[in-house]
């Protein structure tokens, strides 16, 4: 970018030159010419204008982010105070808490861990056996009395297929 804002203004300046030196020359009629220069430079100049505002919209987004690297510095710095503040708060508590006292916290919290991953396992352990006596279930719900009452129905159709081939029963 700053080579076309460079090649523009070496190329207003060239111009605004020739522009000079025809106007110096009174022997021709250089009108069509300078007005063609001036038209040039307009372009130019406009051309110019749009950089400048490219390059400002440019410096106002990297000002930005100069901020936001300033912000992340402070609160790096901020996190690591922060962290140290903690080891130090751990280990001034590590001092007042005597091993005796350390034992049983461990073991506590020992236990509530332990605790609920064997209430866990016996959750999914019950949730399984209900599951297998509900199949169990479905499986024979079938009384006594169905049970004879089909029987009783199918001895009555052998009996009839008997018939039918010729065979007393």
């Amino acid at each position: 970018m700053n080579t076309q804002i460079k090649t523009l203004k070496k190329s207003v300046k060239d111009n605004e030159g020739r522009i000079k030196a025809y106007k110096k020359d009174k022997s021709s009629d250089n009108s069509k010419i300078i007005s063609e220069l001036e038209e040039l430079i307009k372009l130019n100049n406009n051309t110019l204008s749009e950089l400048n505002s490219q390059i400002e919209a440019i410096d106002t987004k990297l000002e930005h982010n100069d901020e936001l690297d300033a912000e992340q510095k402070q609160l790096t710095k901020d996190i690591n105070a922060t962290e140290k503040s903690l080891a130090e708060i751990a280990n001034k508590a590590r001092e007042k808490i005597s091993s005796e006292d350390a034992k049983e916290l461990i073991l506590s919290i020992g236990y509530t861990r332990l605790s609920d991953t064997i209430n866990e396992y016996l959750d999914s352990h019950i949730r399984k056996l209900q599951q297998h006596i509900e199949r169990i279930y479905d499986k024979y719900t079938v009384t006594l009395g169905t049970m004879i009452s089909d029987r009783d129905k199918a001895v009555a159709e052998l009996d009839s297929f008997m018939k039918e081939l010729g065979y007393e029963c």
